[in-house]
């Protein structure tokens, strides 16, 4: 408790200095973002180049590191292209793969399982490189 009390009445560390926004290409819908086609049918309105600008038009926070290393849970979508993840998840999903579930986006780092609606894929190999194990 009093190690608990001590780390409590430290003072905050100074905010981190803003940054650039990070871009990332994304490559949206076909065989790269199966669900964004799906979706197209499901909802009225819902369009590949609509949806693409939508989605590669915003400025997304990262809100926390989590599921695999370095998955970052990114928001807030718009609210046209929001959708609830897959009642099903997938066994495999393609590393690099860039996902919708409910408001959060996201881009998974490694070839994993996984529940989020697939829209697109990037090439960018450092997003992925973080899942990878270092070797010494």
């Amino acid at each position: 408790m009093a190690r608990v009390e001590r780390e409590a009445a430290r003072p905050a560390p100074e905010p981190a200095a803003a940054r650039a926004p990070v871009r990332i290409p994304v490559c949206y819908g076909g065989e790269l973002g199966p669900d964004l086609a799906e979706r197209r049918g499901v909802r009225a309105g819902w369009r590949r180049p609509t949806s693409s600008r939508l989605h590669a038009g915003a400025t997304y926070r990262v809100f926390m590191l989590g599921f695999v290393p370095g998955f970052a849970y990114l928001g807030i979508v718009d609210e046209r292209i929001a959708m609830p993840r897959r009642a099903t998840p997938r066994v495999r999903v393609p590393a690099g793969s860039v996902g919708i579930a409910g408001v959060q986006t996201g881009i998974y780092p490694a070839e994993t399982p996984g529940g989020w609606q697939l829209i697109g894929r990037t090439p960018v190999e450092a997003v992925r490189s973080v899942a990878r194990p270092s070797r010494f």
